[in-house]
C-alpha cells in the first residue's frame, strides 16, 4: 500500500472565547465553487467546526445543530449557517464536488486514485502527463473555500517550506499551484508505509500471535540486535528531521503517521502542512489560543496554546513520543479521551518503557525521559543531539544524559498533584508537630532520666571515693556530663581532690608483677611477671614496647643497664638472661644454679689505682637467702662474693662513709626492734620503721637533722618505701593501704596514693614527677607525685595562712604565713612540663616579727608586706628588699594599674613609686584613713577617712577634687567601699547598715541608698550592673544587687557558718562566697543557683578570690592549716584529661545493678 498523508486528528485542546462575527452575504450553495464569498476567515473555531463536521459526515454521526452551538460558542450565525448548507448538499465529497473521477485531469496532472484524506487537504496518486512521472497530489477540499484565504495561505506555507528543505529523508516537491481557483502541490510519490501502520501491524499481530514480521525496522524489539536496528532507523529520522531545524523549519506535527519506512527501511518525512520558519522575525508557535497538531505527540507548551517561540524541542519530544511508541507499541501518556491525555502530557511523568518492554536498557530509558522532560532547558536541544545518544547506544559508548534528581521529580510531582501536595503536606505538618511535640516530651523524659542517673553516679562517685579514686573520678566525670549543677561537680571535686593516680601498667590477671626496673632516664619501665616473661613499656602512656620469652618458673628479678640499651632477667631457677632493648635479641645467658634469685641491679666497678680510675658497668645479683653474690661483666665471670660480702657492696653503692656515720648512732630509747629501713640515694637519710607494743613507729634520721617523726597517726606494717631523688619527699607504702607521701624535712603529711592492692615496691622517676608502685596483684600504678594541674595545694610554711591570691594576670600567686613568711609560687593557667603549677619562685621573710597582708603587683615583680616596722617593698627580680618607714602606720597597701606605684593607707594616704620607693612624695590630703581604693578607669583615689568625711584626689598630683560628708551620725564610718568599672561611682557602705552611691566626678549622690545588713566588704561586677555586699555575721549575710531594679538573686543553698567573704568572677557572669564552715559556693548571678560547691578540710577560710588572667577561671582560697589551695571552677576538661583509666568490667557491672531502674551503660 502506498500512502504519502493520513487524515489528522482532532485539531483543538481548547476552543477561543472572543465573539467571532459572521458578515451575512448574498451567497448560496448553488454559487460557483471558484468564487470566494465575502466571509471573516480570522476565527479558528469556526475553522474547527468545519473540521468536526467532517469528521462527524464520514463517520454518519452528524449532531443536531444545538450540539455544534453548545461546543463553539460565540459563533452561532457561522456555524449555523455552514450546518445547514451541509445538510441540504448532503454528504459531499471532493471527488464528487470537482467531479475528479479516475482519469480526471487537473492541470497537467492526472488522477489516478485517491491514497489519503483530512482536514488539511485530499492526496491523489497521480502522474504528471507532460514526463509520465508518478505523484502525489496534495489539493485543497471544497470545504476550504469558507476560508479559503487561510487555508491557501498555509498550503502556500507549506510549498515554500518543502521547496527548501533538500534532504534523502524529506518528501521533495516537484510542482504547486497555490493562486489560482483549485489550489494543489505536486509531491515524490514515496512507496511504502507509514510508521503508524507498521505500529498497528505489530499490534495485531502480536494479538492474535502471528510470529512473522515485515520488512523495515522491527516494532517491540526483544532482543539487541533488534533494539539497535529500530534505534538506527529512528537516528536517521532524526537528522533527517535536524536537516529541516538547520534551515530554521519546524515540522510540528512529528508523528508516525507522517513518517514513512521506505521498501529498503529509510525514514521519509511527510506533510510538512503545519511547518514554521523559525528565522522569520516574531514568528510565533500559534497565535494564542491556537492549537495544531495531534495531542498524544505534542508537547505540554504545544498544548498550552500560549503564544511562544518556535523551538526544535517541540520536534525532539513527537520524535521520542514516536519512539517510545514503536519500542512498547504504546503512547507514553494514557488517557480515555483527548482531554484526559491533554491532562497526562501536561501534569503526569511518562511512564517507564523498562517495565513494558525489557529489551529497553537503562541508557535507552534515561534518554527517552530526556526527549520528554517538561522542562525545556533539560529536554535536547535539538534532533540531532538525539540522534548522536541514540547512536552511542548503539556502538556502547556512554551517553551524556543524566536522570533528573529526586530534588526535580519531587518538584513535578508537586506541579502534577498540587491539591494532593497541599493535604498531604497539611497532613505531614500536623504529623511533624505532634512528632515533635512527641520527641520533646521524649527528650524531657530523657533529660530527666539523665539528671537522675548523673545525680545517681555523682552519689557513687561520693561513695566509692575514699577507697577508689579513680573510679570515683570516672564516675564523677559522667555525672557531669548527665548532669551539670553543682552536686555533679562538688562530688567531681572531691575525686579530683584525692585522686594522684595518673596511668597503670597492666600484667593481665593471669601475669602478676613480680618485680620492676626503671631506665635511669625514666621513659621506660622493666618487668617481670609470674609466668617468667620480661616486658617493657612507655613510662608516658603505659604501652607495652617490647616482650621477651618465659624463664623455666617465675620470672624473680628485673634489672635495665645505666644506658638503656639491655634488659636482665631472673628467674626462681637461678638463670639470668640478658636482652636487647632494640631488637629484643637475646645477649647471653647464666645459669648460676644458686636458687630463687631475689634482685638484680646494673651498677659500676671502679678499677684500682693502676687502672686510672676506669669504671665498667656490672650486673650485681642478690640470692633470697643463704646464696651468693655474683658479679658480671658482660658474659665473662668476674667474681664471687658470699652473703657476707654483699652488705659491702650495698655500703658502696649507698655511700659507706655515711651509712657507717647513721650506724654509729643509738636508737631514742622509745623506740623499738627496726622493722624495716630505707637510706635515701646519697646516704644522708634513713627511714626506720620501729615497732613497740605492736605498735610502729616511723621516722626519719639524717646527718644534718635531729629525728623526725612521720605525721601517720595510723601507720602500721611498712611493706615499701622509696626516697625522691632529691631526698625532700619520702614515700611509705603500708599494709593499712596506699601509700603515703611526707616532707622528709618536716615530717609533713603531702598526700595520700589509695589504691585496691597492697603496694610491695616503689619506684622514683628521675625527675621526682611520678612515682610507680609494684602491687601484690597484676597492676603497677603510676602515682603523680607533683601539683596537679587543676587541684592543688600551696604550702605557707608555718602557722595559719592570712593571706593567699593571685597576681593580675594569674600566672603568680602570693601565701603568707602568720610567721610573717611570704611564698610567691607558679600558678599557670595552662599548665604544662614546661610551666608545671605549685614551683615555689621565691620566699620573703618579714624582719623581725609577723606580717599582716601580702600582695603582689600585676605582673609579679613586686612583692609588698605589711608589718609593724611599716611596708616592706621586695623587687623579686632583682632580689632587692625595702623597708619603708612606719612613721606613717601604714595599715594597708595597694599595686595601682601597671603595678610600678604603690598607694599606701595609713595615718595618712601616699603614692610611692616601686622603683624609687620614697615615701612623703606624693601626699594624698590630711588626717587618718580609715579605706582608699583606686578607680583606674577615672585615674582618682576615693579616700574614707574619720567623722564620715570622703575625699577624692587626683593620682598624678595628689590634689583633691571634691569632699562630702554623706552623714553626720557616729555610726557613718564608711567601712567599705569600692568604684565603679567605668570610674562614674563609688559605693560606700557604712556601720549605719546602708550603702550610698556617689558620683567620682563631683562627689554628688548618684543613686538612692541601699538599706543592708552589718557589712563586711563591697564589690562591683565587671559590667557596672550589680553590686556584692556581704555581711559580717550570718551564713546568709550577702546580697546582689541589680542596680537599674529592685532585683535581688534569690539564694536557696546556704553555708552551715558566718561568710567570711566574696567577689564576682572577672567577667562579672558568677560570684563566689566563701564561710567559716571550710566551703566555698560559686554562684549564677542570673539565678542565683550554685554551679559548684567547692570543699576545704573544713577549716575556716580567711581568703578567696577568683583568677583574672588567661586560662581556666580558677579560685584560690587562703585555709587555716596552712595551705592555699586552686581549683579550676568548671573541672569537666581538666578532669577528662586527667582521667587515669577506664572502669573495669566488674565495676561497670556493679553500677548496672546498683544503678537500677536507671540505665546505665
Amino acid at each position: 500500500m502506498a500512502a504519502t498523508l493520513t487524515r489528522p486528528g482532532p485539531h483543538r485542546s481548547e476552543l477561543l472565547k472572543k465573539p467571532h462575527k459572521v458578515p451575512r452575504a448574498p451567497w448560496s450553495v448553488c454559487e460557483p465553487l471558484g468564487v470566494e464569498p465575502e466571509f471573516d476567515d480570522s476565527s479558528p473555531e469556526v475553522f474547527d467546526f468545519v473540521e468536526q463536521l467532517l469528521r462527524d459526515t464520514e463517520s454518519g454521526r452528524v449532531f443536531p445543530l444545538a450540539h455544534y452551538l453548545k461546543h463553539f460558542p460565540g459563533h452561532e450565525e457561522a456555524i449555523s449557517f455552514e450546518w445547514h448548507r451541509r445538510k441540504l448538499q448532503g454528504n459531499l465529497h471532493v471527488g464528487d464536488s470537482l467531479n475528479l473521477d479516475s482519469g480526471g485531469c487537473i492541470g497537467p496532472y492526472r488522477l489516478d486514485k485517491e491514497i489519503g484524506r483530512g482536514g488539511q487537504g485530499v492526496v491523489y496518486l497521480a502522474r504528471d502527463t507532460r514526463i509520465e512521472r508518478r505523484v502525489a497530489l496534495k489539493l485543497l477540499p471544497p470545504e476550504a473555500l469558507l476560508l479559503s484565504a487561510d487555508r491557501k495561505a498555509r498550503m502556500r506555507r507549506e510549498a515554500e517550506v518543502i521547496s527548501r528543505l533538500d534532504h534523502p529523508g524529506i518528501c521533495g516537491i516537484f510542482d504547486a499551484e497555490i493562486s489560482g481557483t483549485l489550489a494543489y502541490i505536486a509531491m515524490h510519490y514515496i512507496e511504502g508505509q507509514t510508521l503508524a501502520q507498521g505500529i498497528a501491524d505489530e499490534s495485531r499481530r502480536r494479538a492474535v500471535g502471528e510470529p512473522v514480521r515485515d520488512a523495515g525496522p522491527p516494532m517491540f524489539p526483544t532482543s539487541e540486535v533488534e533494539l539497535f536496528a529500530l534505534l538506527e532507523f529512528f537516528e536517521r529520522a532524526a537528522r533527517a528531521l535536524h536537516a529541516a531545524h538547520e534551515v530554521s523549519v519546524v515540522h510540528r506535527d512529528v508523528k508516525p503517521a507522517n513518517l514513512m519506512v521506505t521498501p529498503l527501511g529509510e525514514p521519509v518525512w511527510l506533510d510538512f502542512g503545519q511547518a514554521r520558519d523559525t528565522s522569520v522575525q516574531g514568528e510565533q508557535l500559534t497565535l494564542t489560543g491556537e492549537v495544531f497538531g495531534t495531542p498524544a505527540y505534542m508537547s505540554p507548551e504545544q498544548l498550552s496554546g500560549r503564544g511562544i517561540a518556535l523551538d526544535p524541542r517541540l520536534d525532539v519530544w513527537a520524535l521520542s513520543v514516536s519512539l517510545f511508541e514503536a519500542l512498547c507499541l504504546v503512547r507514553p501518556f494514557q488517557g480515555a479521551s483527548v482531554q484526559a491525555v491533554i491532562f497526562a502530557v501536561q501534569t503526569s511523568e511518562p511512564i517507564s518503557a523498562a517495565a513494558i518492554n525489557p529489551a529497553v536498557t537503562d541508557e535507552l530509558e534515561v534518554v527517552l525521559r530526556t526527549g520528554l522532560e517538561k522542562d525545556l532547558a533539560r529536554r535536547y536541544a535539538s534532533a540531532g543531539e538525539l540522534a548522536d545518544e541514540l547512536g552511542r547506544i548503539c556502538r556502547y559508548e556512554p551517553i551524556e544524559a543524566r536522570e533528573a534528581g529526586a530534588r526535580l521529580k519531587f518538584k513535578r510531582w508537586r506541579q502534577r498533584h498540587p491539591l494532593l501536595f497541599v493535604s498531604m503536606s497539611s497532613v505531614g505538618l500536623v504529623l511533624a508537630l505532634a512528632l515533635v511535640w512527641t520527641l520533646y516530651l521524649l527528650r524531657l523524659e530523657g533529660q530527666a532520666l539523665e539528671h537522675a542517673l548523673g545525680r545517681h553516679l555523682a552519689e557513687r562517685a561520693t561513695q566509692v571515693v575514699e577507697e577508689d579514686p579513680a573510679a570515683a573520678l570516672a564516675l564523677g566525670i559522667e555525672a557531669v556530663e548527665l548532669a551539670p549543677g553543682y552536686q555533679t561537680r562538688s562530688a567531681l571535686f572531691a575525686a579530683l581532690e584525692r585522686c594522684f593516680l595518673a596511668g597503670e601498667f597492666d600484667g593481665d590477671p593471669a601475669r602478676r608483677f613480680r618485680d620492676l626496673a626503671l631506665s635511669r632516664d625514666g621513659l621506660r619501665l622493666a618487668a617481670a611477671l609470674s609466668d617468667g616473661s620480661g616486658r617493657l613499656y612507655e613510662v608516658a602512656d603505659q604501652s607495652l614496647l617490647a616482650s621477651w620469652p618465659a624463664h623455666d618458673g617465675e620470672a624473680t628479678a628485673v634489672a635495665i643497664s645505666r644506658d638503656g640499651q639491655r634488659v636482665a632477667t631472673a628467674g626462681e631457677a637461678g638463670a639470668v638472661l640478658v636482652y636487647s632493648v632494640s631488637d629484643g635479641a637475646e645477649l647471653y645467658r647464666r645459669d648460676v644454679g644458686a636458687g630463687a634469685i631475689a634482685q638484680l641491679a646494673f651498677g659500676t666497678a671502679c678499677g684500682d689505682e693502676e687502672s686510672s680510675g676506669t669504671e665498667s658497668e656490672v650486673l650485681l645479683v642478690s640470692f633470697a637467702a643463704g646464696g651468693h653474690a655474683l658479679v658480671q661483666e658482660d658474659s665473662s665471670l668476674v667474681q664471687e662474693l658470699s652473703a657476707a660480702e654483699l652488705a659491702v657492696l650495698e655500703r658502696y653503692e649507698f655511700g659507706a662513709s655515711v651509712r657507717r656515720s647513721l650506724a654509729s648512732e643509738s636508737a631514742p630509747e622509745d623506740t623499738g626492734p627496726m622493722a624495716f629501713t630505707r637510706t635515701s640515694d646519697d646516704g644522708a637519710l634513713v627511714f626506720e620503721a620501729a615497732e613497740r607494743e605492736a605498735q610502729f613507729r616511723w621516722q626519719v634520721r639524717g646527718v644534718a637533722f635531729a629525728p623526725v617523726v612521720l605525721a601517720e597517726p595510723a601507720a602500721g606494717e611498712v611493706l615499701a618505701a622509696a626516697f625522691s631523688p632529691d631526698g625532700t619527699r619520702l614515700a611509705v607504702a603500708s599494709s593499712r593501704g596506699g601509700v603515703g607521701l611526707f616532707d622528709a624535712e618536716t615530717g609533713r603529711k603531702l598526700a595520700l596514693f589509695e589504691g585496691l592492692m597492697q603496694t610491695v615496691k616503689l619506684l622514683w622517676t628521675p625527675g621526682g614527677d611520678f612515682l610507680i608502685a609494684q602491687t601484690r596483684g597484676s597492676l603497677a600504678q603510676v602515682w603523680l607525685a607533683t601539683p596537679r594541674p587543676d587541684v592543688y595545694r600551696l604550702f605557707g610554711g608555718g602557722g595559719a595562712l592570712l593571706e593567699a591570691a593571685f597576681a593580675r594576670d594569674g600566672e603568680r600567686a602570693v601565701t603568707l604565713t602568720a610567721d610573717g613568711r611570704a611564698r610567691v609560687w607558679a600558678t599557670p593557667g595552662e599548665a604544662s612540663r614546661a610551666a608545671p603549677v605549685g614551683v615555689l619562685l621565691s620566699e620573703s621573710r618579714y624582719p623581725g616579727g609577723s606580717a599582716t597582708s601580702a600582695s603582689l603587683s600585676a605582673r609579679g615583680r613586686y612583692l609588698v608586706m605589711i608589718g609593724e616596722g611599716g611596708p616592706l617593698l621586695v623587687d623579686l627580680e632583682t632580689g632587692t628588699e625595702t623597708l619603708l618607714p612606719a612613721a606613717s602606720g601604714v595599715q594597708s597597701a595597694t599595686f595601682l594599674a601597671g603595678g610600678e606605684r604603690l598607694l599606701l593607707r595609713g595615718s595618712r594616704v601616699e603614692i610611692v613609686s616601686c622603683s624609687e620607693p620614697k615615701p612623703g612624695t606624693l601626699v594624698l590630703g590630711q588626717g587618718e584613713a580609715y579605706l582608699a581604693r583606686l578607680s583606674s578607669a577615672a585615674g582618682r583615689v576615693v579616700v574614707a577617712r574619720a567623722g564620715g568625711w570622703i575625699t577624692c584626689h587626683d593620682d598624678s598630683d595628689g590634689r583633691e577634687l571634691w569632699r562630702t560628708r554623706p552623714r553626720t551620725t557616729a555610726d557613718a564610718d564608711c567601712i567599705a567601699l569600692c568604684t565603679s568599672p567605668d570610674g562614674s561611682e563609688v559605693a560606700l557602705a557604712s556601720r549605719d547598715r546602708t550603702v550610698r552611691f556617689l558620683n567620682l566626678t563631683d562627689g554628688s549622690v548618684s543613686r538612692d541608698t541601699l538599706g543592708v545588713f552589718l557589712p563586711r566588704s563591697l564589690d562591683w561586677s565587671a559590667d557596672g550592673s550589680r553590686l556584692l555586699v556581704t555581711g559580717i555575721r550570718g551564713r546568709g549575710a550577702f546580697m546582689v544587687k541589680e542596680l537599674a531594679s529592685d532585683q535581688r538573686m534569690r539564694v536557696n543553698v546556704f553555708h552551715r557558718d558566718d561568710i567570711t567573704g566574696g567577689s564576682f568572677s572577672p567577667d562579672g557572669a558568677l560570684v563566689m562566697t566563701f564561710s567559716k564552715d571550710g566551703t566555698i559556693f560559686v554562684r549564677d548571678v542570673i539565678d542565683g543557683g550554685p554551679v559548684v560547691q567547692l570543699e576545704g578540710d573544713g577549716q575556716p577560710i580567711r581568703r578567696a578570690s577568683f583568677s583574672s588572667g588567661p586560662g581556666t577561671l580558677r579560685v584560690i582560697a587562703a585555709c587555716e592549716d596552712g595551705s592555699a589551695r586552686i581549683w579550676h571552677v568548671f573541672p569537666l576538661a581538666g578532669a577528662r584529661a586527667r582521667k587515669p583509666r577506664e572502669l573495669y568490667e566488674w565495676e561497670v557491672a556493679r553500677e548496672i545493678r546498683l544503678a537500677k531502674p536507671l540505665e546505665y551503660r
